[in-house]
């Protein structure tokens, strides 16, 4: 994941090794799920995700999904 500031600015960036995800939807669900919280200890509080897998996109759209990390990210902070 990349993460940048408002100006498209590097500001941060991670990878984390899986074994055994090989469905993009997948990996793009945990990567917003890893880096919204990462986002959130930076102090910052304006996000947008970019993927390239228009599938997750639109399930983040729908908040259903988006919710329910917001909601174990939650508990983790």
């Amino acid at each position: 994941m990349v993460i940048r500031d408002w100006q498209g600015k590097f500001v941060a960036a991670g990878a984390i090794q899986r074994q055994y995800y090989v469905d993009p939807l997948l990996v793009e669900a945990l990567a917003a799920r890893e880096g919204i919280p990462l986002v959130l200890r930076m102090g910052l509080d304006r996000i947008v995700v970019e993927s390239d897998c228009q599938q997750s996109l639109h399930m983040l759209q729908q908040r259903t999904i988006l919710l329910g990390f917001l909601r174990q990210m939650s508990f983790r902070l």
